[in-house]
Protein backbone atom coordinates (compact mmCIF):
# COMPACT_ATOMS: atom_id res chain seq x y z
CA UNK A 1 0.00 0.00 0.00
CA UNK A 2 1.35 3.50 -0.96
CA UNK A 3 1.99 6.19 1.59
CA UNK A 4 -0.51 8.51 0.95
CA UNK A 5 -3.80 5.90 0.30
CA UNK A 6 -3.32 4.91 3.82
CA UNK A 7 -5.81 7.73 5.15
CA UNK A 8 -8.33 6.60 2.51
CA UNK A 9 -8.07 2.90 3.46
CA UNK A 10 -8.55 4.22 6.74
CA UNK A 11 -11.87 5.57 5.98
CA UNK A 12 -13.24 3.12 3.91
CA UNK A 13 -12.84 0.93 6.09
CA UNK A 14 -14.59 2.85 8.85
CA UNK A 15 -17.14 3.22 6.38
CA UNK A 16 -17.58 -0.51 5.57
CA UNK A 17 -17.95 -1.20 9.64
CA UNK A 18 -20.11 1.75 10.07
CA UNK A 19 -22.68 0.31 7.29
CA UNK A 20 -21.86 -3.70 8.69
CA UNK A 21 -22.80 -2.99 11.66
CA UNK A 22 -26.11 -1.52 10.57
CA UNK A 23 -26.72 -3.58 8.51
CA UNK A 24 -26.50 -6.42 10.88
CA UNK A 25 -28.08 -5.13 13.75
CA UNK A 26 -30.11 -2.24 13.18
CA UNK A 27 -31.20 -1.27 9.25
CA UNK A 28 -31.59 -5.05 7.70
CA UNK A 29 -32.45 -3.87 4.17
CA UNK A 30 -30.59 -3.80 0.48
CA UNK A 31 -29.23 -0.31 0.65
CA UNK A 32 -27.36 -1.19 4.02
CA UNK A 33 -25.83 -4.55 2.74
CA UNK A 34 -24.94 -2.70 -0.87
CA UNK A 35 -23.14 0.47 0.84
CA UNK A 36 -20.97 -1.98 2.89
CA UNK A 37 -20.28 -5.00 0.35
CA UNK A 38 -19.34 -1.50 -2.14
CA UNK A 39 -16.71 -0.14 1.10
CA UNK A 40 -15.46 -3.51 1.57
CA UNK A 41 -14.51 -3.49 -2.17
CA UNK A 42 -13.05 -0.05 -2.69
CA UNK A 43 -11.00 -1.20 0.96
CA UNK A 44 -9.62 -3.86 -0.53
CA UNK A 45 -8.64 -2.25 -3.60
CA UNK A 46 -6.91 0.41 -2.00
CA UNK A 47 -5.14 -1.86 0.22
CA UNK A 48 -3.82 -4.49 -2.63
CA UNK A 49 -3.03 -2.03 -5.49
CA UNK A 50 -1.44 -4.66 -7.60
CA UNK A 51 -3.35 -5.51 -11.05
CA UNK A 52 -5.27 -8.61 -10.49
CA UNK A 53 -7.53 -6.64 -8.08
CA UNK A 54 -7.36 -3.36 -9.96
CA UNK A 55 -10.84 -4.20 -10.74
CA UNK A 56 -12.38 -4.35 -6.83
CA UNK A 57 -11.97 -0.26 -6.47
CA UNK A 58 -14.44 0.16 -9.53
CA UNK A 59 -16.48 -2.53 -8.83
CA UNK A 60 -16.58 -1.56 -4.71
CA UNK A 61 -17.63 1.77 -6.31
CA UNK A 62 -20.40 0.91 -8.55
CA UNK A 63 -22.01 -1.36 -5.46
CA UNK A 64 -21.79 1.47 -3.23
CA UNK A 65 -23.61 4.48 -5.29
CA UNK A 66 -26.00 1.63 -6.21
CA UNK A 67 -25.85 1.12 -2.30
CA UNK A 68 -26.45 5.15 -1.99
CA UNK A 69 -29.80 5.31 -5.02
CA UNK A 70 -31.32 2.40 -2.91
CA UNK A 71 -31.63 4.02 0.12
CA UNK A 72 -32.79 7.21 -1.24
CA UNK A 73 -34.86 5.44 -3.33
CA UNK A 74 -36.74 3.19 -0.26
CA UNK A 75 -36.58 6.44 2.10
CA UNK A 76 -38.11 8.98 -0.55
CA UNK A 77 -40.33 6.79 -2.88
CA UNK A 78 -41.54 3.77 -1.32
CA UNK A 79 -42.28 5.21 2.20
Amino acid sequence: MKTDNRFTFALLVLFALTYSVDFIFFDRQLSGLLLAIGFILLACGFYKDKPPTAWLPAIGGIIAIGGFITKWFFDQVVF
